[in-house]
């Protein structure tokens, strides 16, 4: 409680430090990207100052328990939606650097680099490559499970992105270099760790990787070519399950288009009540949809990435996604499981 208390009159010092600065803008924060209304609900605080140069804005986001900065950075909002746009630093709740990343309009560009808590080097992605490239997107904090509707055109989950350069141990001991070695790692995947080891090439998994989650109760089999899965068999419960793709995302069978929460609005005439004339009425920023499918299909939550403040198109808008039609779920390595789907919807200026 005490820590909490120090935190507001932290954030209220920083606040005030900018409070003639025109434009400046506070959000509260929860750990999957979601904006709430109170600092009580939140995880971290995000304030956002603009640059005399441009509409670019500086980024600073802190952590809620500790109080210290988490991100810093440069952006720019286009539509309403704050993009990356520059060189970022990365805390974690100690204070302590954990990664050093660069952005060009929302994707990462150049290198990346990631350390240890002891200060170490841990590991350097190149993102200039243009390759697509599955185990960082998998890596990053606050990003796991999370498929982007708005750009899920890969079956995947896959994003472009980069090649390893570098990997070492927490003592130093280098595993890969210049591309190449053998890697043992442990990853989180939907909230389970997983070991895994195989051969890196240029950069890219190959040939055979094999590893298994913590309780030894899910076993796997991969192979890889230039960084792409060709084949995997996982083993659980007395089962094999055989796959080509790391993940399947979520799907409605009657629509895979990337805008499925619009299409389905539309489909069921939920904006003729709300919006007198389409074609007339001001359409705002669009709004994300945060759509948490189950393992039987089921819309389990829904949740929105900036807060509403019309409180009754907030209930409408959950009331008709969780009574959304059963979807095909989710798979990762084979096994059915529960992931987080993200689609964007218009936003019309009489539903504000």
């Amino acid at each position: 409680m005490k820590r909490f208390l120090i935190f507001q009159a932290l954030l209220c010092s920083i606040c005030f430090a900018v409070f003639g600065q025109k434009g400046q803008k506070t959000y509260f924060m929860k750990s999957n990207g979601q904006e709430v209304g109170t600092l009580d609900s939140a995880d971290f605080v995000r304030i956002v100052n603009p640059i005399d140069s441009g509409n670019m804005v500086s980024i600073k986001e802190y952590h809620k328990i500790s109080s210290r900065v988490k991100v810093e950075g440069f952006g720019l909002f286009r539509r309403g939606q704050l993009i990356f746009h520059g060189d970022f630093n990365f805390f974690d709740d100690e204070g302590l650097l954990i990664k050093k990343e660069t952005f060009d309009y929302g994707r990462l560009k150049g290198l990346s680099y990631h350390y240890y808590k002891n200060g170490l080097l841990k590991k350097i992605h190149n993102w200039d490559t243009g390759i697509f490239y599955t185990e960082y997107y998998l890596d990053m904090t606050d990003h796991v499970n999370v498929t982007i509707g708005i750009q899920n055109g890969v079956s995947d989950f896959s994003v472009k992105g980069g090649k390893l350069v570098y990997f070492a141990d927490s003592l130093g001991r280098i595993l890969v270099k210049d591309g190449n070695g053998y890697l043992k790692q442990t990853l989180t995947y939907f909230g389970e760790d997983f070991d895994e080891e195989g051969n890196y090439k240029n950069g890219f998994k190959e040939g055979k990787w094999f590893g298994q989650n913590s309780l030894g109760s899910k076993i796997f089999r991969e192979e890889y070519k230039k960084g792409e899965l060709v084949s995997g068999i996982m083993e659980f419960d007395n089962k094999k399950y055989r796959y080509n793709y790391l993940f399947e995302t979520p799907h409605l069978k009657s629509d895979k288009s990337n805008r499925i929460a619009h299409w389905y609005l539309n489909g069921i005439n939920f904006y003729d009540n709300l919006v007198k004339d389409l074609s007339k009425d001001k359409e705002i920023d669009p709004l994300n949809i945060v759509l948490y499918i189950g393992k039987k299909g089921e819309v389990l939550e829904v949740a929105f990435e900036k807060k509403l403040i019309n409180k009754v198109v907030e209930k409408q808008l959950k009331t008709v996604f969780l009574s959304m039609p059963k979807w095909e779920p989710g798979k990762f390595r084979g096994l059915v499981t529960t992931t987080k789907y993200i689609s964007s919807i218009p936003l019309y200026k009489s539903m504000e």
